[in-house]
């Protein structure tokens, strides 16, 4: 009969028992995204608590991506570092180099300036029947804390278009949701949000909501091409909300240019057949002008 040894089993209990008798344990590591989602409950919780004694509803939105603000002296050592890196790659070293990096290793040890998380997030206040949605940054030091507050954006939206406000201030993707944004929405971006930056008060409230308008019809029709946008937005302008017709023609959508030929507005010939009576029906034909930016500036009927 074989006889199979245990000595090696009760080594390894032998072990564990020194192990447990030491006192010693395996404690995991917290990873980053769980201190990202530690500042973020800090963040909620602080806006909930603050806004709730004042009668008003807070409701977190969204997160964006966390920016870490060094101290200068980290800044520095990180650059030579990343100089070392380069020469490493080219096979060659520099004590000089190396020099510095421990002169400044000594400096970055001993600064005194705090590393900060900026936390970018997007939250809704109700108060009744009112919802502004705020848009801002929260900077908070190692032991989550709130050391400072940036407020960017304040403005009244509808609800329908709140998603669509998140994904304007974190650019990301509003036409396919949760996956990166294309070239074509990057562009889109680089467009209008230059333009809302150049405005102040209701006219850039008014032109973001445009902009947010332009974003969820781009959802509906998966496109951001102009002539889409001009075909819905002529229609708009003509029919509102209303569906009685039953014949619609874009005769024409055109790019108005000056002498230099610098397009200076778009035309659309947009014809539509209503039905007047039972038996009476009616074609009108309109032209509907459209600035740069594809904001509505005039509707004319062609008689």
């Amino acid at each position: 009969m074989k006889i199979h040894s245990l000595t090696p089993v009760f080594y390894m209990a032998a072990l564990l028992l020194a192990c447990a008798s030491c006192g010693l344990k395996y404690t995991p590591q917290t990873t980053p995204e769980a201190y990202k989602s530690n500042r973020q409950e800090v963040i909620q919780s602080n806006l909930k608590e603050e806004f709730a004694a004042k009668g008003i509803t807070y409701k977190s939105i969204a997160f964006g991506e966390t920016t870490t603000v060094k101290p200068v002296s980290f800044m520095q050592l990180d650059s030579l570092y990343e100089l070392k890196y380069k020469l490493e790659q080219a096979g060659r070293t520099s004590k000089e180099l190396e020099r510095n990096i421990g002169i400044q290793r000594l400096i970055a040890q001993n600064d005194t300036t705090p590393v900060l998380y900026n936390e970018a997030h997007v939250f809704s206040l109700t108060t009744g029947d009112t919802t502004e949605v705020v848009s801002g940054s929260f900077s908070l030091n190692s032991r989550n804390e709130i050391v400072d507050t940036q407020i960017d954006e304040m403005i009244d939206l509808p609800k329908a278009l709140i998603p669509f406000y998140t994904n304007y201030i974190l650019s990301e993707s509003f036409i396919y949701p949760g996956s990166r944004p294309a070239e074509t929405e990057l562009d889109f971006y680089d467009y209008y949000k230059p333009q809302a930056d150049r405005l102040t008060g209701i006219d850039r409230s008014d032109f973001i909501v445009h902009t947010l308008e332009l974003m969820k019809l781009a959802r509906l029709k998966k496109t951001l091409d102009k002539q889409v946008f001009l075909k819905n937005l002529a229609r708009q302008a003509v029919m509102g909300d209303s569906k009685d017709y039953i014949d619609e023609t874009f005769l024409k959508i055109e790019e108005i240019i000056d002498a230099k030929n610098v397009v200076q507005y778009y035309l659309v010939t947009y014809q539509v057949t209503r039905k007047a009576d039972e038996k009476t029906f009616i074609t009108h034909k309109y032209e509907v002008a459209f600035d740069l930016f594809l904001s509505h500036m005039w509707t004319n009927e062609i008689l």
